[in-house]
């Protein structure tokens, strides 16, 4: 290529049409976004890397003011995602196989109402043996996730 040819757009500066909506504040962002009726949702986290479900109870959050839903595992159907290999419940069923892998959905009316809610759910896990590096996880001793 000849080193005098002209791009369009490589090698050039490219303006940023959003920077002064930024800048200033203006831009929306999805957090500011609001449609009457809309529901806050939040997720109940597992609190551990690997263990299985004692209890699970949303009795509490279910009955608290502003609450419209609350869905655990046992609510949703019986349905495998992932990736590369579909081998993952949409929410946890029994056990957690990861630190933060959803336990159980909260819709509520507002942000707080849905925080208070997620903080209701009582979860009791019995921690198991993790595996946390790759090593480990070849050994013929390793904790098995599935």
């Amino acid at each position: 290529m000849a080193e005098s040819q002209q791009y369009r757009v490589v090698g050039r500066r490219t303006p940023y049409l959003d920077a002064p909506d930024k800048a200033t504040g203006r831009v929306t962002y999805g957090v500011d976004f609001r449609l009457p009726g809309m529901l806050w949702g939040k997720i109940v986290r597992a609190p551990c890397a690997h263990g299985r479900i004692v209890r699970l109870d949303t009795t509490r959050a279910r009955n608290l003011p502003g609450v419209k839903a609350v869905i655990s595992g046992q609510d949703v159907p019986q349905h495998k995602i992932g990736h590369s290999v579909k081998d993952q419940d949409i929410l946890c069923r029994d056990r957690v196989r990861y630190l933060g892998e959803p336990i159980a959905l909260v819709a509520a009316v507002d942000e707080d109402a849905a925080a208070r809610a997620a903080e209701a759910v009582t979860v009791e896990v019995e921690e198991l043996p993790a595996v946390f590096d790759v090593a480990e996880a070849l050994g013929s001793d390793a904790a098995l996730v599935h």
